[in-house]
């Protein structure tokens, strides 16, 4: 009996002239750069939100994600729009590359681990490295790099940054919401800063996590239209 090698399709594109690829599952579709409205007090790799038929797209700066210089848009410049799983829920996002090549079949045997790349790239970022013809390319963990900020990344952010509120979630990669807040408490300057904690709906002992987190407000997600956003609005004034 033959085994049929496993392979598998990516969509790739380019980077500062560096060739990366994503699995064809997690693409949706692939948009012109249209107007981006910038989101105010945003981490920076957040470029800002367009108007999706309707629906607000939050957009990536990808080669900030990466480390790399800030470009100008050319006429190849677009925005992947991709399906991304958070660990908790999936949600769209749009990553601006500088251009789209082409859909390609990789086999799995042709995919090398990305262990030398931790000196170029977090390793949680790159899946592995696929050789076709002369060319390599780094297959990126996509869930990693454009899911919501992790609890590490998050206090990152916050050093020299004016807060006015955090909202955080309980669940997140790395650093859960509870040990973020008790990170934030332990710093002078955050020490009395609002936190909103976001919890699934279906979280058992609510009434325990808002006694021990530390957090000011304790949110079912499911309740983001009906009590949250208002209730934001009203403790920043």
């Amino acid at each position: 009996m033959s085994i049929i090698p496993q392979t598998e399709s990516y969509l790739t594109f380019k980077l500062d002239n560096e060739l990366f690829a994503i699995n064809v599952s997690k693409v949706l579709e692939i948009l012109e750069v249209k107007p981006i409205t910038k989101v105010p007090k945003s981490p920076p790799f957040m470029k800002g939100v367009i108007n999706l038929r309707g629906n607000i797209l939050p957009v990536i700066d990808t080669r900030n994600k990466f480390c790399m210089p800030q470009a100008d848009f050319t006429i190849d410049t677009c925005i992947v729009v991709l399906n991304i799983n958070t660990g908790s829920e999936s949600l769209l996002v749009g990553a601006v590359v500088d251009s789209v090549q082409k859909v390609i079949d990789i086999p799995a045997e042709s995919i090398q681990p990305s262990l030398s790349m931790g000196a170029f790239y977090r390793e949680d970022f790159i899946n592995g490295i696929g050789k076709v013809d002369e060319d390599f390319i780094m297959i990126l963990n996509i869930d990693r790099v454009f899911s919501a900020v992790d609890g590490k990344n998050a206090l990152e952010l916050f050093d020299g940054r004016e807060i006015d509120l955090i909202i955080t979630d309980l669940n997140m990669p790395n650093m859960n919401g509870l040990e973020l807040i008790n990170e934030i408490r332990s710093k002078e300057y955050y020490c009395y800063m609002p936190v909103v904690l976001f919890v699934a709906d279906e979280e058992k002992d609510k009434k325990k996590i808002m006694d021990t987190s530390g957090a000011t407000m304790l949110f079912d997600k499911n309740n983001i239209k009906e009590k949250i956003i208002p209730t934001i609005k009203k403790m920043l004034g």
